[in-house]
This record gives structure tokens, sequence and C-alpha cells, in this order.
């Protein structure tokens, strides 16, 4: 079997994407929705790979934060670790709730959707503050 490569815009892989879910939908035969999954799966690990390459320092980031991460960075246009980074290489703290409370106080009146998730924005906090700490920057 032949292999062969295409390059996609993001325009392309979200048609591309939508298509393969309608396909699967009406597909008949078992070896078609076979087919199809396996396509869905190589552009979400393409997808996946993509995001890695663009955002190393995140990339052991469990999934649904790394969603709530890019969620956040959309609508605010702000790169939440860098920011997060910054808030702990200014303030000495070593408690995540403290860190939390600072950026709160800080945020909230321009930014206030980015604390619908406590906890989650507390996890990537954490996973910030760690990554510092091992690579001796704080």
């Amino acid at each position: 079997m032949k292999n062969f490569k295409i390059i996609l815009n993001e325009q392309e892989i979200e048609l591309l994407e939508k298509l393969l879910n309608y396909s699967e939908k009406v597909a008949r035969s078992e070896e078609s929705k076979r087919i199809i999954v396996k396509l869905n799966e190589k552009i979400r690990r393409i997808q996946s790979d993509e995001i890695n390459n663009q955002f190393p320092y995140i990339e052991r980031l469990d999934e649904d934060l790394k969603e709530y991460f890019f969620r956040l960075t959309n609508e605010y246009e702000v790169d939440l670790y860098h920011s997060l980074a910054n808030l702990i290489g200014k303030n000495k703290l070593d408690n995540i709730d403290e860190l939390y409370e600072k950026y709160k106080m800080k945020n909230q009146m321009n930014r206030p959707n980015l604390f619908s998730d406590e906890e989650k924005l507390k996890r990537i906090l954490s996973y910030v503050y760690n990554r510092l700490k091992i690579k001796g920057k704080i």
C-alpha cells in the first residue's frame, strides 16, 4: 500500500473533520467505518503533535488542562503559561493558594472568565511553579 503526504491548512482540516464525522454516521460497511475512525485518530494525533511543537512547555499537561489553557489563551489573547511564570517570578511565594489569590486580584476585573474553573487554573499554576522550580528559575 502506498503512503502519501498532504499539507492542509486549518480550514481544510476542520472541513475534513466534519466530513469524516458525517461519513462515519452514514457509512454502511464496517470496513469504511474502521478507515474513517483511523483517519480521525491520525488527524487528532497530528494536531496534538503540532500543539506540542508550538507549546513545548505545556506538553506534559493533561488533555483537559491543555484544552482549558488554549481556550483562555484564545479568549484573552494571553499566554497563560508565561503570565503565571511572570507572577511566580515576581512573588517569592511557594504556596499555590496564595499565588492564585494574587493572580486573581490582579486579573479578575479584566479577565473574569479566567477564573471560571479554579481547580484547573490552580493545577496549571502548580504545573508552572514546579516546572520553574525544577529548571532552577525560582
